[in-house]
């Protein structure tokens, strides 16, 4: 029976770990493996940004891009996605297997690791931190495996693992950290510093300077990075917010406790001083939360019998408990496929600047005006990938632009005079941008201060982004086509309507502008939207609804719409 658990639980983790593609990061780890493949040779200097070109450009995760493009190149993106879900129920089958041999494996544990790697479904995207999870599980598992037995045997695969690890992903910096700790625990409680521990220990350091490409100076720069990662601006890189902790992720973490207080109970002080140190490590750095969850998979099971957390009243049939689990299992299937994240293949909807992208070349953009592409931070991945030979401004390789590229950056949104200067340093003829969103308390993304209209023109927008172009000679024609002239995506409600509408000829502008929008873009749910609002001013009521109709259609967690539309239903 728990064979049979074991494999429907499986189906349901692979099903859930199988979501559309929603890393922006991605494409630039393809792009770094297509350079490799098809030029045989190591990346040195930057060739896809037009701020950083020809800085020293590190592929630190080169075993990840090899294999990502390779994948890509004999049996497309959809293939990458599926071997990303099968990496993902790699890690699920090798704690649960561990669970069992270690005879702490039973119908509450199985859950528990269910529940947990549910809860950090979304980071396990098509990125090579997910095989970097995979290696963590491995090292921590022959860890405990030397523990026991003392054997060379696990001390050379746990050298050989983190030689793989540290060039797949720069979380091998763990495997230092524990073996260390290990070291350390071991010598306390021995009260002498053991001859394998000390090599298991001076083997793991030693393989970790063994970058293939860049040896020891890569083990420097990511042990000098993991000491800073706090200042990162990127928000995941910020300590978590107190909803983490009310949320499935928080109820997990509860075992954290039961393993402190066993832990110590039973003077296991290498799980004890692991649980903490990735414990302090998490609540300054919320990426690591994701580390912890995947530590306790493995080590809070065992301690779930002593507490007596796994004893099922025995007066309940085990039918009923299994049925029970079954029905867990198939209601977190549907949590999975109703979310926004979804489970299939592809690319997530309203993510990527896709149509945008096809719009840039169709009308030979930059051709035409014979300038640079300036772009927001999280669509530098995909324009490089997609938009080479023509350069980006800024990516996700943080190490490129830490310091003057990226304080620029963000200066720019202040518009003024030092976006005029980024403009006329790069020849900036062409800008794509984030559409700007709010939390209720801040905006976030707006670049309203970037684009005076004397200056630049919007003549694009979608769900995902918009187009600005300079007002320059060689676009003039372009842009009395394309210019939305009315419409602002920048604003955050359409109050601005009520002042630009004063006739029945402003109306007809505004109605023009729209269905112009919807001619190049007719799934664009916010077009949609923006139409229904329009004929609610002027009472259309029956018009507005099938809009609203039309906006849920396409993308049914629009908030804004859901909040009308009932309020309209009979």
């Amino acid at each position: 029976m728990q064979i049979f658990l074991i494999l429907i639980s499986s189906l349901i983790v692979f099903l859930f770990f199988l979501f559309p593609i929603t890393d922006f990061d991605v494409w630039f780890h393809l792009a770094g493996g297509k350079f490799m493949i098809e030029n045989w040779q190591f990346p040195r200097t930057e060739i896809f940004s037009y701020t950083a070109y020809g800085n020293p450009w590190h592929l630190n995760s080169w075993g990840f891009d090899a294999l990502s493009y390779s994948v890509f190149k004999l049996f497309g993106l959809d293939s990458l996605n599926i071997l990303k879900a099968l990496v993902s129920l790699l890690v699920f089958l090798l704690i649960i297997f561990y669970l069992r041999k270690r005879k702490t494996l039973n119908l509450f544990s199985l859950l528990f690791v269910v529940l947990a790697l549910f809860s950090i479904r979304q980071h396990f995207s098509l990125r090579p931190h997910t095989f970097g999870y995979l290696i963590f599980v491995i090292f921590l598992i022959l860890l405990f495996k030397y523990r026991e037995s003392k054997s060379y045997k696990w001390i050379f695969f746990l050298a050989l693992t983190q030689f793989i690890w540290v060039n797949l992903h720069s979380s091998f910096i763990w495997g230092v950290a524990f073996s260390g700790i290990f070291l350390a625990s071991e010598t306390f409680l021995n009260r002498k510093i053991r001859k394998k521990d000390l090599i298991l220990t001076s083997s793991v350091s030693f393989v970790s300077f063994l970058h293939i490409f860049y040896g020891y100076n890569y083990f420097l720069r990511i042990f000098k990075a993991s000491l800073g990662l706090v200042k990162s601006p990127i928000i995941e890189h910020l300590p978590p917010t107190p909803e983490t902790f009310i949320s499935l992720m928080g109820l997990v973490l509860l075992s954290l406790f039961l393993v402190i207080y066993f832990s110590y109970r039973e003077k296991r002080f290498d799980i004890l001083l692991m649980t903490a140190f990735l414990a302090l490590v998490a609540l300054t750095n919320a990426r690591f939360l994701r580390d912890l969850v995947l530590f306790l998979c493995l080590v809070a099971p065992p301690y779930f019998q002593k507490a007596s957390l796994s004893k099922f009243n025995p007066r309940i049939p085990k039918t009923v408990l299994s049925s029970f689990y079954f029905i867990l299992l198939f209601g977190l299937f549907l949590a999975a496929k109703n979310s926004p994240l979804g489970i299939g293949l592809g690319l997530k909807k309203f993510t990527y600047p896709v149509k945008a992208v096809e719009f840039i070349k169709h009308e030979r953009l930059l051709e035409e005006s014979n300038g640079q592409l300036y772009n927001t931070y999280n669509f530098g991945g995909y324009l490089l990938w997609t938009m080479y030979p023509h350069k980006i401004f800024i990516d996700g390789r943080m190490q490129l632009y830490t310091g003057e590229i990226f304080n620029n950056y963000w200066n720019n949104f202040e518009g003024g005079d030092v976006w005029k200067e980024t403009v006329e340093k790069y020849n900036i003829t062409l800008a794509l941008m984030t559409l700007p969103h709010t939390d209720g308390k801040k905006v976030y993304n707006d670049s309203s201060k970037m684009f005076p209209k004397e200056d630049w023109a919007l003549v694009y927008y979608n769900d995902v982004c918009m187009i600005y172009v300079r007002r320059i000679d060689s676009l003039r024609d372009f842009t009395e086509e394309y210019e939305y002239k009315i419409i602002n995506p920048q604003a955050m409600d359409f109050s601005y309507f009520q002042e630009q509408i004063k006739s029945q000829e402003d109306f007809e502008n505004v109605l023009k502008e729209i269905k112009r929008g919807l001619e190049i873009n007719p799934e664009s749910y916010r077009l949609h939207f923006t139409l229904s609002y329009l004929y609610s001013l002027v009472g259309a009521e029956k018009e507005m609804l099938e809009e609203l109709n039309k906006t849920l259609k396409i993308n049914p967690y629009f908030k804004a719409a859901q909040e009308i539309f009932e309020e309209y239903r009979p």
